[in-house]
């Protein structure tokens, strides 16, 4: 299984690839490598703000970020993976 998940993000840049280290794009897509985050997670744990533009940036990239409705202004955000 941890053999399929490599090779899954195998497939995507590396952040540092895409955007400047410790930049908010680089962090938000750091974290969304990682696992799924909510946008109050993206406020309350990385202190980005402006986080639908940070997406946008992402998406500019060439990265595709699912959003999911989870309640009324509470989102999921993760990477499609092909």
């Amino acid at each position: 299984m941890q053999a399929e998940q490599a090779e899954m993000n195998f497939s995507l840049p590396r952040p540092a690839d895409l955007f400047k280290p410790g930049t908010q794009d680089y962090r938000l897509y750091e974290r969304l490598l990682a696992a799924p985050i909510t946008n109050a997670q993206i406020i309350d744990e990385l202190r980005i703000f402006s986080y639908t533009r940070r997406l946008s940036d992402l998406r500019e990239k060439g990265i595709n970020v699912k959003a999911t409705r989870v309640r009324e202004s509470l989102f999921k955000y993760e990477i499609e993976r092909n």
